[in-house]
């Protein structure tokens, strides 16, 4: 009996083990998981790895390489990359700090969290986890806000007519994120010119193919503000003219072998500004482009929606939590247009402190926003900071026209202290001169004492010259092509003045330039080796006494460096009043020569 008892015990005893070891198991299977919060809404879309991809031989970067063909690797559709976050509009240790400041359970025991760049993961209880989606939804609302913007871009002709719609898109931008609203970009290839080998006894001419992009491109970054939206714009559209042809038939190397042939020398409209546009981000608003030449006037819209309201702040043990939005008032602009002024503003906070408790130590992210955490009064005493500072950024358009004036009434007027360069045109004469035909011109907005970089004009290539190949029995002449700029190029700069009125400055070129301003003659006669048997066979002589010549035309240019400086009263701006910036000239096709005066404006 006793070993039976014993035989019992046994079997308590390993029930009792399995239970135990049971209620581990179910302990480990019970424990919490954590719940995965998407963080998909931050993520930027693509972008073009290099903004400004439509480029033509006379812009400076490719005045030498333009025969290359290398533009292709400027159009890459890239993600977004480098500062301040790498693909995401808050990065996720950012992210996760908020969190954590923004939930009181995230300091208690039983917390956990972990951020990648797709979720935010949490183990906590089931209120933890409502404060943590709540405080995610809190920060895409406060810092990763999209913007919707339209725009379209139509074609008129000169002669006048219905405008054309060349392109029309749609953007949802994120916060400091350059964004492509349309890059179309087609090619065309020329021959452009024959490069010449030479061996001892053999020439060759090779053909130079150059392929150039034509098309139309938008790019926009929104610098968010409190009541302001500053939206950068670079618009650029190329388009082809008929190119300028020339035979090169006529040329001959020694030996000849194959002989240059025709070339087509690329011809191409340009339009194109890079500028920052200052709107009120409390409602719907239009900005307008216009570039006007005499293939033309190309118009761009951008319709930009009211800026998402920006959420309340969180209140806090002892205080809240705030997001400024800065990013209008201190963000730096593209093109050197405005350095970043986001420490400039937290010293002028702190140095403005007052009182015993001091001040909150705000925190900038992407140059756009800053985090501020103290008492109520402090986060609103950063908030009026800043829309103090965007009152400043005061709006205008500026005009920029390039007319032609017949020469007689261009002296008069000048005579007669009409036409004054750096001065107000003069009403009486004001409808002539705006009304006269256009060689450039362009309207863009701008922001009060940001550059705006504007170019409108023809970019032309033409031969310059010719060089010389020898070797021993064989050479040859090789005509080679360059590049010149027909129109406006430069920066404008509107500035409001403390008070009343705004000055307008002017800096950079007129240029003009003509495939055919003068021409090169080329003489050719065969050369002594190379005769024709007579009825005396022998007494050789010369094939043809006669010397055979070509021309091959030159480029002609010329550039007028600008540097004005012009002040507007409210009243001017208000009367739409030109400015005289420049007086030039330049050649026409008869070997006359027509004058140039550059006029601006600016309207509010």
């Amino acid at each position: 009996m006793a070993f039976r008892r014993r035989s019992w015990a046994w079997v308590a005893a390993l029930l009792v083990a399995g239970g135990a070891r049971a209620g581990a198991e179910d302990a480990e299977t019970s424990a919490p998981t954590p719940v995965r919060i998407d963080l998909s809404s931050f993520r930027a879309g693509p972008v073009v790895g290099a903004a400004r991809s439509l480029w033509v031989p006379s812009d400076a970067a490719f005045t030498d390489a333009w025969r290359e063909g290398g533009h292709g690797d400027d159009a890459m559709v890239l993600g977004f990359e480098g500062p301040p976050f790498d693909r995401h509009a808050v990065g996720h240790e950012v992210l996760g700090d908020l969190v954590r400041r923004l939930v009181p359970a995230s300091s208690a025991a039983g917390w956990t969290d972990r951020a990648t760049e797709e979720s935010l993961e949490v183990w906590s209880t089931e209120e933890g986890i409502t404060r943590a989606r709540e405080a995610v939804r809190f920060v895409e609302a406060a810092m990763a806000p999209r913007l919707g913007v339209r725009a379209t871009l139509t074609v008129a002709p000169r002669a006048g007519g219905s405008a054309r719609l060349v392109a029309t898109g749609a953007a949802s931008l994120l916060p400091r994120r350059w964004t492509t609203a349309w890059l179309r970009t087609s090619v065309k290839r020329f021959v452009v010119d024959y490069d010449i080998e030479v061996a001892q006894e053999a020439t060759a001419g090779q053909p130079v193919v150059a392929p150039l992009p034509e098309g139309e491109e938008l790019h926009l970054r929104w610098s968010p503000g409190e009541t302001a939206t500053v939206l950068e714009v670079f618009a650029g559209t190329v388009r082809h003219l008929e190119p300028f042809a020339v035979d090169l038939t006529g040329v001959r190397n020694v030996p000849e072998a194959n002989s240059f042939g025709p070339v087509t020398l690329p011809q191409a409209s340009v339009r194109r500004a890079l500028t920052a546009v200052v709107l009120d981000a409390r409602s719907p608003t239009t900005a307008t482009w216009t570039w006007e030449g005499p293939d033309g006037v190309t118009t761009l819209k951008v319709a930009v929606d009211a800026a998402p309201a920006a959420p309340a702040d969180v209140a806090l043990t002892g205080g809240v939590l705030g997001v400024v939005r800065a990013g209008a008032a201190y963000a730096s602009l593209d093109g050197d247009a405005r350095p970043a002024r986001t420490d400039d503003a937290i010293q002028r906070y702190q140095a403005a402190a007052t009182g015993a408790r001091g001040s909150a130590s705000p925190e900038g992210f992407a140059q756009a926003f800053f985090v501020c955490e103290g008492v109520r009064a402090q986060v609103e005493r950063l908030r009026a900071q800043v829309v103090a500072d965007e009152r400043r950024l005061s709006a205008a358009s500026v005009e920029l026209r390039c007319v032609v004036v017949p020469g007689k009434q261009l002296e008069e007027d000048v005579a007669a202290g009409r036409c004054v360069v750096g001065a107000l045109l003069d009403p009486s004469v004001q409808a002539d001169y705006a009304g006269a035909p256009a060689r450039a011109a362009v309207r863009v907005p701008v922001a009060s004492g940001l550059p705006t970089q504007v170019r409108a004009g023809t970019s032309v290539t033409g031969f310059a010259g010719a060089e010389v190949e020898v070797a021993q029995q064989s050479g040859g002449l090789d005509p080679f092509a360059s590049t010149a700029f027909d129109g406006w190029a430069g920066r404008l700069v509107g500035r409001a003045v403390e008070g009343a009125g705004w000055v307008l400055s002017a800096s950079g070129a007129f240029g003009w330039a003509r495939p055919d301003g003068s021409s090169l003659t080329l003489s050719f006669r065969r050369p002594l080796g190379m005769v024709s048997t007579g009825q005396d066979t022998g007494n050789p002589r010369i094939d043809s006494p006669e010397v055979r010549t070509v021309a091959v035309p030159l480029l002609a240019s010329g550039t007028s460096a600008v540097e004005a400086s012009v002040a507007f009263s409210d009243d001017d701006l208000a009367k739409g009043r030109f400015a005289v910036l420049a007086v030039t000239s330049r050649p026409t096709a008869d070997g006359a020569t027509e004058s140039i005066v550059l006029l601006g404006r600016l309207a509010r």
